[in-house]
């Protein structure tokens, strides 16, 4: 099977989420690590419905519940804007 090398990436990460392995604060150290990335962006969102599971779960802040077509959408513009 051929490598595949990834030359850009696109983080998507919810302030609100409460999960101890995926915290905030991890993201701009983590991003730093992809030095051969022709682009990358963090979108920052907030806000959705009332958790429904365990914080690290979909149906919680980690699984982008309530703004799942913004965070779509966001994804979409993404890819869209490298033509």
């Amino acid at each position: 099977m051929p490598s595949i090398d990834i030359f850009c990436d696109c983080y998507r990460k919810t302030i609100d989420d409460a999960c101890e392995t995926s915290q905030f604060q991890n993201v701009a150290p983590l991003m730093a690590r992809f030095t051969h990335a022709s682009r990358k962006e963090l979108i920052v969102v907030s806000g959705g419905s009332p958790p429904q599971s365990g914080p690290c779960d979909s149906f919680a802040r980690h699984g982008y519940i309530g703004i799942e077509d913004a965070v779509i959408a966001d994804i979409v513009r993404w890819i869209k804007s490298a033509k």
